[in-house]
């Protein structure tokens, strides 16, 4: 097996259809197992300092959890499954998205700032821009919207052609990626200001579904997964760099390590795999008796 980590190796969260989020170390331990959904895990994320975790489920609730797996608490107010959840960059803001239309942004702590009530049909992902003046998201109308807090919709993104399952801002927010049921990932990119102008790339090569996109920490590459059970790594300019294949299934997530070097991916066929983007080879690090919807790696 391959150690990336020279330190103290950061966990993997995961998370999906038996109800519990599972915290894995990278040679594959299973150092905690986190109970207390009542339905399918959709979304798990680590706060910016890694100290705390919040999962969403289709039991309509968000619940936050200490990095040692002790429930803080469980969030309520969502009507609907809860699909998405994203702190802020500065980890004091939580946004959730769900199928009752809404989405929702809180304090650390789980106190309800606001709600956006402005979406025709449910989504399924969103993103704070980095400066966290702005919130993409994903649309089950197959468009990107960006909102400010007050619920004003700044602009509508349109060229997709079917449901747009996952967006993400760069870290200098001057870009914006998105994938959908269409098969195809678009790169937005801004002019001087996001809802004046700008430029969208579409990029072609999945032949199903992309499930959920991703920008690495560095900014300089696009990774993005896809029902049709590969992974593929883009530059800026849109050119694919390589196809990853290893999983049996479709792959529901990927995201990039801290380092910008490792890729953490989850799968239909009930496993989560650790990529060397150097080596272009994984490993299996978690694995569950169901289907796995969502890993990420801690700060």
């Amino acid at each position: 097996m391959f150690f990336p980590f020279k330190k103290l190796p950061p966990a993997i969260a995961s998370a999906g259809a038996d109800g519990t989020v599972k915290l894995w170390s990278l040679d594959g331990h299973l150092e905690a197992t986190l109970k207390g959904h009542k339905a399918n895990v959709l979304g798990v994320k680590f706060s910016p300092d890694g100290r705390l975790i919040a999962s969403v489920s289709g039991d309509r609730t968000m619940k936050l959890w200490r990095r040692d797996g002790q429930l803080i608490k469980t969030v309520k107010g969502h009507h609907g499954e809860v699909f998405g959840v994203s702190f802020s960059e500065d980890g004091r803001k939580i946004a959730t998205g769900s199928s009752d239309r809404t989405i929702k942004i809180w304090q650390r702590d789980g106190r309800l700032i606001t709600s956006i009530r402005r979406h025709t049909m449910g989504f399924y992902g969103m993103s704070f821009m980095p400066d966290g003046k702005l919130i993409a998201s994903a649309c089950a109308d197959a468009t990107v919207k960006l909102w400010q807090f007050d619920g004003l919709c700044l602009r509508t993104l349109e060229g997709h052609e079917d449901i747009v399952y996952s967006v993400d801002f760069s870290p200098d927010g001057k870009r914006i990626v998105s994938g959908s049921r269409d098969t195809t990932v678009k790169l937005w990119t801004k002019d001087r200001a996001w809802g004046r102008n700008g430029s969208v790339r579409t990029l072609k090569s999945h032949q199903n579904a992309v499930i959920q996109v991703c920008f690495s920490r560095n900014g300089r590459l696009i990774a993005s997964a896809s029902a049709d059970k590969t992974i593929k790594i883009w530059d800026l300019e849109g050119r694919l760099l390589t196809t990853l294949k290893g999983h049996k299934d479709l792959v529901y997530s990927v995201n990039f390590s801290p380092d910008s070097r490792w890729l953490v991916s989850a799968s239909e066929d009930n496993t989560v795999r650790l990529w060397s983007l150097e080596k272009q080879e994984s490993e299996i690090v978690g694995h569950s008796k169901s289907p796995i919807y969502t890993a990420c790696f801690s700060p």
